[in-house]
Order: C-alpha cells, then sequence, then structure tokens
C-alpha cells in the first residue's frame, strides 16, 4: 500500500544509505567520481556529458521529484564543471579501464534513486463518528447529582 512504512534492519539501512551515496558521486560532474569517469572516456567531450547531467539533476528538482536534488545542483554548480587536465592526456585508455568506465556508468544506472527519500504527512484516519444518543432527562439528573 501507498502508506506502508519499510523497517529495513540498520545493516540494510547502511547498506541503502552507501548505495545512494555511491550513486551520488557517480554522477558524471565536475570533480565527482563519475565526472573523472567520464573524462577519461570521452576526452574534451564530456562537458556536454556533464551539462546534461547537470540540467537533469536540477529538472528533477523543479519537477518536484525530490527537493534534495536542487540542493546537489546548486552545489554542483558552485564547484563547477571544469575537469583539470590529466598529466598524459595523449596515452589511450586500455581495454580493461575502459571496461571499468563502462562498469562504473552501469553501477551509476542502477543504484541511481530518482527520490531517495520520500516524507509524507501523516493522514488522520477520519472514522466515521456516530451521534451520541440523547440521555434521558433522568439519566442527566442523576449525572449532576440531582434528583427527579
Amino acid at each position: 500500500p501507498d502508506d506502508a512504512n519499510i523497517v529495513m534492519h540498520p545493516i540494510g539501512f547502511a547498506g541503502w544509505i552507501g548505495l545512494l551515496v555511491t550513486a551520488m558521486n557517480l554522477l558524471p560532474v565536475g570533480q565527482l567520481d563519475g565526472g573523472h569517469v567520464i573524462y577519461a572516456l570521452f576526452g574534451e567531450r564530456y562537458i556536454w556529458i556533464s551539462r546534461a547531467a547537470l540540467m537533469t539533476i536540477l529538472s528533477l528538482g523543479f519537477l518536484r521529484w525530490w527537493d534534495g536534488w536542487l540542493v546537489w545542483g546548486l552545489l554542483l554548480l558552485f564547484m563547477g564543471l571544469r575537469h583539470p587536465p590529466p598529466l598524459d592526456p595523449y596515452t589511450p585508455l586500455d581495454a580493461k579501464r575502459k571496461f571499468m568506465g563502462w562498469l562504473m556508468i552501469v553501477i551509476l544506472a542502477v543504484t541511481f534513486i530518482p527520490i531517495p527519500f520520500s516524507i509524507q504527512e501523516p493522514r488522520v484516519r477520519q472514522e466515521r463518528l456516530q451521534p451520541k444518543p440523547a440521555a434521558s432527562p433522568l439519566v442527566e439528573a442523576r449525572a449532576h447529582g440531582g434528583t427527579v
């Protein structure tokens, strides 16, 4: 059901937080690990991927999927999209490193959660209230200490 709570074991919750942090770090923007991977795989074309990723993150926030994406997007804007050049930009990646780079992109796709947290207002159950039956004058008088 929509209003069901999921109670996790603390170790499971820690694992979930680890996957969330990993996914956020693998976003292909600037100095994040995902930015390093994209720069290594695509060279100078990384800037277009980085801009698209940032626009996607900000769009998720503006579309109210999760308000934290706005904060995350503004933080990434503050950090900047530029990536420093490598010491040796001319040596291409070998097959093993390309495979690892693509594996990181797959891990991002698998662990990314568009709505990581969902906090909802508790819903008050509105049960039908039955009208209180009218008391007889005799019962009311005895309740107030009087006599009839």
